[in-house]
């Protein structure tokens, strides 16, 4: 079975919680605004 958290060589990510599925579990999504332009006030 795939362990997501931890393991060595094959049978995890090498670390204890670094890697993607740690990177999805403590992340949360945000959207930004900017504005490139700043002759275009909105």
């Amino acid at each position: 079975p795939h362990m997501p958290f931890g393991g060595v060589k094959q049978s995890g990510n090498g670390w204890r919680e670094p890697g993607s599925e740690a990177i999805d579990v403590y992340s949360e999504l945000k959207d930004i605004y900017l504005q490139l332009d700043p002759r275009r006030a909105e």
